[in-house]
């Protein structure tokens, strides 16, 4: 979970971290490019969270990986979890989780 990341659900924040690595998702037979984010912190250097992925489509130039980022983003919350059948007893449980929305790159 990104409990720190709640603190910055009221305001647009500053934040820098490590691209590590690109992956994909598939939502409704389309793949959704995504990018790993590694060591992410404050603009004033305190750690925000470990790790967060973030969707391709928010860079206009997409980074190397190892590329150290500057970014603006507003952190929101949804629900995590597995919502489907019940015969998934294995699935996570269902978590409030934070994610970062409103996410534009600067450097």
């Amino acid at each position: 979970m990104r409990k720190n990341l709640a603190k910055y659900t009221r305001y647009k924040g500053t934040f820098t971290a490590f691209v590590e690595q690109y992956s994909h998702y598939k939502k409704e037979k389309e793949k959704i490019g995504t990018v790993l984010l590694k060591d992410v912190r404050t603009d004033k250097g305190k750690t925000v969270c470990n790790h967060i992925w973030v969707p391709v489509k928010e860079f206009s130039v997409a980074p190397r990986c190892g590329d150290r980022i500057c970014f603006q983003a507003k952190a929101t919350s949804y629900v995590k979890g597995y919502w489907g059948s019940k015969t998934l007893r294995s699935a996570p449980k269902i978590a409030l989780d934070y994610r970062f929305d409103s996410f534009e790159v600067l450097t």
